[in-house]
């Protein structure tokens, strides 16, 4: 017996039966208890003549065994009958096998066999009833032999994977009986189907022999994946083991045809990227090393870049620029894993001018700086800075340096000193290499400022002489206030003026007089100044009272002068007036009312005779409305100089002594 196969698991065994009927026009032997022999010596004899211990894999094959044996006894079979069987200890778990190396499909097992198997190990058939029971092996029986079975093929992988170019080994595990005279592989990959022996190929296989079953695949790649069966061949018949799959499971390989791209500023190039592999490619990113860092390419968030999928590989840079200088790479991803294709560089040759802002904001009079930023390939010779006036680009003078500063090659940028409107316009970065130039986009640079702006919240003060003053004024503006100044009206014109004042001034533009005297009297403008020029207010009248002297009094009229002085006149509205005068008022009305009775009682006294001329009527009527004239315009005089004498009497410095 021929068996090259190792430890073999029950899973993993295929079955070959023969059935016994053929068996029995192809040649068995019966020993007939002549002499009786142990397990190995009825298996060692069976194959000294070049058969097996005798295989019942079916209710037909046991049938004919015993009737064969019952033909050779007459019917008398004496004694218990080796078979080839045994359990197999090599196997996990352990199992019972045919001496073919196949898994018994059919058993006629005694009551409560099997049982003791590993001290019983070997297998009888029992001549009452033929059944199947364990028994120790050096027991003594006679035996059954049949003819050999073709080769037994284990079964050792149903799949194998392999990166690319590995060497690859399909074991053929097999069990024979007799010498084996020939192995042969088959290839099947679905379209093509072929044999692979000991000639075929030498470079790209080896083994697939007699004494080396196995077939070695040197270099595998996709050409190679299918299936693969051995076929192993004895004087019995081929035996044929089961597919195995074959794939190949690597990391994707990246392809980058090209490792240089040397581009102009502002043309489009693409970087090749090409990928195999299996499994397949399910994602493909590729990755951007330059002075700005570390980024992935991102197909949703770019415009700049685009592709860059597994259907379209390859990265699509629109308008190259040099922050496309650096490294990229190509990353394939699969099942396995990532493969990163070899670095891509990108070099960029040209001039490219960035202004950081579109736009800027300076305050008139003060400096401002549009910073530029020049990437140049070869290096830069010049910088300058153009300007357009009424629509013509215009050179900016940078000899001017009281004016500008920058614009070098070190520093790309313009610094405009004291900014003025004729400042503002759009601006443009420019850079020149030997043959090449290049200019930034437009930024727009806007002057703000002008005069300043005044506050006040008075356009007439009256004050009391002696009393204290602030004239408000709050000055602002862009350019900032540099000065702030208060002028007096004087023959017509506002001159600067000293006194005893304070503030009024930038630190503190309200004008304070402290004690106003009868001289402070005029109008007053105040001014703020900026770089652009000045503003002057309104003008505020200051007015102030003289404090006239007071004669003595009664203490009667005393009081009076103090109820007035306390009560505050300058909130109170029409109808409160009326309330408060309301006593005086009527006592003036008392006074005026005239006793008509009285009157006529005179008149008739004096009259001796009744004047019905019409000159006499008009000389008395005239008469009493020039008294009712008189009389009410002293009224009016007299509620007019309430508030006036109220005012004076509260502004008394001294009190009275009585």
């Amino acid at each position: 017996m021929s068996c090259n196969a190792s430890t073999i698991v029950y899973s993993d065994i295929d079955h070959h039966t023969s059935s016994f009927k053929s068996l029995l026009s192809g040649g068995y032997y019966y020993s007939n208890g002549v002499p009786s022999f142990t397990w190995l010596q009825a298996k060692q004899d069976c194959e000294a003549r070049g058969m097996q211990l005798a295989k019942l894999d079916s209710q037909s094959d046991l049938d004919d065994a015993v009737a064969y044996m019952n033909s050779e006894t007459g019917n008398n079979i004496a004694n218990d009958i080796w078979v080839g069987m045994k359990y197999d200890m090599t196997s996990t778990p352990y199992v019972y096998r045919w001496i073919s190396c196949d898994i018994p499909t059919f058993t006629t097992w005694y009551p409560g066999e099997p049982n003791n198997q590993e001290r019983d190990p070997c297998i009888r058939l029992q001549r009452i009833g033929f059944t199947l029971r364990t028994i120790g092996c050096n027991q003594q029986y006679d035996y059954l032999c049949s003819d050999a079975s073709p080769p037994y093929v284990y079964r050792n992988f149903s799949e194998l994977s392999s990166p690319y170019h590995a060497s690859v080994t399909f074991e053929c595990p097999y069990c024979s009986i007799l010498p084996i005279l020939n192995v042969e592989w088959e290839f099947n990959n679905g379209t093509i189907v072929k044999v692979i022996d000991s000639s075929t190929n030498v470079s790209k296989y080896t083994g697939s022999t007699t004494s080396s079953t196995s077939l070695v695949i040197a270099d595998v790649g996709e050409s190679d994946m299918g299936s693969y069966s051995c076929h192993v061949t004895n004087s019995r018949g081929v035996g044929m083991g089961s597919s195995i799959g074959f794939t190949i499971s690597d990391f994707p390989i990246v392809i980058s045809p090209q490792f240089l791209y040397i581009t102009k500023y502002g043309d489009s190039v693409v970087l090749n990227c090409s990928f195999r592999g299996l499994p397949e490619v399910t994602s493909i990113q590729w990755k951007i090393i330059h002075s700005r860092g570390i980024f992935l390419y991102n197909d949703a968030a770019s415009t700049h870049y685009s592709s860059g999928t597994v259907m379209t590989p390859d990265l699509y840079i629109h308008s190259v620029n040099f922050q496309d200088v650096g490294n990229f790479t190509c990353e394939a991803t699969n099942q396995v894993g990532t493969t990163v294709g070899d670095i891509i560089t990108v070099d960029v040759i040209g001039v490219q001018a960035e202004i950081s802002s579109p736009t800027y904001t300076v305050v008139y009079g003060e400096q401002v700086t549009l910073d530029c930023t020049i990437w140049s390939k070869p290096d830069l010779k010049n910088v300058s800075w153009e300007r357009e006036i009424n629509g013509t680009a215009v050179c900016v003078d940078l000899g001017n340096t009281s004016k500008y500063l920058g614009s070098n090659k070190t520093w790309h940028s313009l610094l405009i000193l004291n900014a003025d409107f004729s400042d503002a316009g759009k601006y443009y970065c420019q850079g020149e290499t030997t043959d090449l130039s290049g200019r930034s986009s437009e930024t727009l640079l806007d002057v703000i400022g002008g005069l300043p702006n005044i506050m006040i919240n008075q356009t007439e003060v009256r004050v009391n002489a002696s009393e204290r003053i602030t004239l408000f004024c709050e000055a602002s503006g862009l350019p900032n206030v540099i000065s702030v100044e208060w002028k007096k009206k004087q023959n017509g014109v506002f001159i600067s003026f000293t006194g005893n004042i304070q503030g009024g001034d930038i630190n503190s533009p309200p004008l304070t007089f402290s004690s106003t005297t009868l001289g402070d009297i005029g109008e007053y403008i105040c001014t703020a100044t900026n770089l652009l020029g000045n503003t002057a207010s309104s003008p505020v009248l200051l007015d102030v009272i003289k404090n006239e002297p007071m004669c003595p009094c009664s203490c009667e009229f005393k009081r009076k002068l103090d109820y007035w002085a306390s009560q505050n006149t300058t909130n109170y509205t029409m109808a409160e007036l009326r309330v408060i005068l309301a006593p005086v008022l009527e006592e003036i009305k008392r006074n005026l009312t005239v006793d008509k009775s009285t009157l006529t009682k005179t008149k008739l006294k004096y009259i001796s005779a009744k004047d019905n001329r019409s000159s006499a009527s008009q000389v008395g009527a005239v008469g009493i409305a020039f008294m009712t004239v008189v009389i009410g315009g002293l009224i009016l005089i007299d509620i007019l100089s309430i508030r006036r004498h109220v005012e004076t009497i509260k502004s008394a410095s001294k009190p009275f002594k009585f």
